[in-house]
């Protein structure tokens, strides 16, 4: 499934619940990795659009989506603030 088919698809999931998108600019990403066939790693690289299990050998396009939790209030002076429309 390629990106834009899977983020309509998350989009229809989630349709009126928090969430947010990740704007891609080639920058670093630290990331944990869980793949369906059980393997977990770590990585910290540039450009990380694609990753391969390196036990199944599974390719991975990384979707910009992201999952947003809502948080107690003793996190309230942590939070950013966002600006405007999306």
């Amino acid at each position: 499934m390629k990106i834009d088919q899977f983020n309509s698809h998350i989009t229809e999931q989630i349709r009126g619940g928090a969430h947010g998108w990740i704007q891609w600019k080639g920058t670093d990403v630290c990331m944990d990795f869980h793949c369906k066939c059980g393997y977990r790693g770590h990585i910290d690289d540039e450009f990380v659009y694609y990753i391969e299990c390196p036990e199944c050998h599974a390719l991975y396009e990384v979707s910009g989506f992201v999952e947003m939790i809502e948080a107690d209030e003793s996190n309230r002076s942590n939070a950013k603030h966002c600006r405007g429309d999306a």
